[in-house]
């Protein structure tokens, strides 16, 4: 099956996703928005994205990464089921997305990055000299002239760019596709699926076994609690909160180290209201929201939300933002933060 025959398949998401995103930037009229909320605007753009993105991994399968090799050829199967060969020694790597760039930088092949997307240098330093394209919009005639063997984007990117990313392939670029994972395993198979096809999968295999370990670690941890806490984890804040709900790892996090997410009967990223967040009445309130300077104390001075367990007790905290919303093996160190805030004695000796 083609990237072309594949998106075909996603069509009604895809109009579904335009519109969303058509509606926010809708919102960026420069004369609607005051200094602080230009900050805002940006990560209410990418809740958009997240949106799409969810909706898009839901319409595919996590298939296990298989590999076969000859004398210069490696060959992958990837979620999608299609089949891609990579050189065996790859040189010249594209990656249009900030987690995948993580991995890459992990697996110990930085040096082979000829060009990534504009946000991967705010997370992987030593990028700043690399080529550079947006997200949304590939600049097809700086990737083509870079001449790379091996691209790395996200179901998001392909959505966009489906075109270009076709003329790549004809142009001999091997194309991976990357779906939004949902769980850790699906992370743990994204990892798997990149250090195959840079020829590191021992390397995979370490980070892999690692997470694994951990996760085990943290709910062997939680098994000893018997109270659990209820959590409503905010990407976005007042007065457009959003959060998430099932089928998302940041769910999973939350059950992972023994509490409840407040949202668990929503799936994905959803829109809550005031009144629906202050009627569910959380425990604790976490936090990865960066664009407002101090999101605990908004959160803390929201007026009829004074009742509120969280807000009543103090128990708001912020998880950091990076670790938090790229999928990849540094999600345990968010969940390491999302654990002491909300079981501190429990887990007081996790690092």
């Amino acid at each position: 099956m083609t990237v072309r025959d594949q998106t075909k398949s996603y069509l009604w998401v895809t109009l579904l996703a335009r519109a969303l995103v058509s509606k926010i930037r809708a919102l960026h009229d420069e004369s609607f928005f005051s200094e602080g909320e230009q900050m805002k605007k940006k990560t209410l753009t990418i809740i958009g994205l997240l949106f799409m993105v969810v909706s898009l991994s839901a319409c595919t399968k996590n298939k296990h990464v298989t590999q076969e090799a000859n004398s210069s050829k490696v060959e992958i199967t990837t979620p999608q089921g299609e089949r891609v060969k990579i050189p065996n020694n790859i040189q010249r790597v594209v990656s249009l997305s900030p987690a995948v760039t993580q991995v890459i930088n992990d697996l110990g092949q930085k040096d082979k990055l000829i060009a990534v997307d504009t946000q991967s240098p705010k997370y992987v330093k030593g990028l700043e000299n690399v080529q550079q394209t947006d997200l949304m919009n590939l600049d097809l005639e700086k990737i083509m002239a870079l001449q790379p063997e091996l691209l790395f984007v996200s179901d998001l990117t392909l959505f966009q760019s489906e075109d270009k990313i076709k003329k790549l392939q004809d142009k001999g670029t091997s194309v991976v596709v990357l779906p939004t994972e949902k769980n850790f395993k699906e992370i743990e198979n994204n990892i798997r699926l990149v250090a195959t096809a840079l020829n590191q999968k021992e390397k995979g295999e370490q980070l892999t076994g690692q997470m694994e370990k951990d996760i085990s670690a943290f709910k062997e941890q939680a098994a000893k609690i018997s109270h659990k806490k209820s959590v409503l984890f905010e990407i976005a804040a007042s007065p457009e909160i959003y959060s998430m709900g099932k089928d998302t790892y940041i769910n999973e996090m939350i059950e992972t180290i023994g509490a409840e997410n407040v949202m668990a009967k929503e799936t994905g990223a959803i829109k809550v209201s005031e009144e629906a967040a202050i009627m569910a009445n959380p425990d604790v309130i976490l936090t990865n929201v960066e664009y407002v300077p101090d999101p605990i104390n908004d959160i803390l001075k929201l007026k009829g939300w004074e009742e509120v367990k969280a807000v009543k007790n103090k128990a708001v905290y912020s998880i950091d933002n990076e670790r938090s919303s790229l999928p990849n093996q540094h999600v345990i160190k968010a969940m390491t933060e999302m654990a002491k805030a909300v079981y501190p004695d429990v887990f007081k000796n996790f690092k």
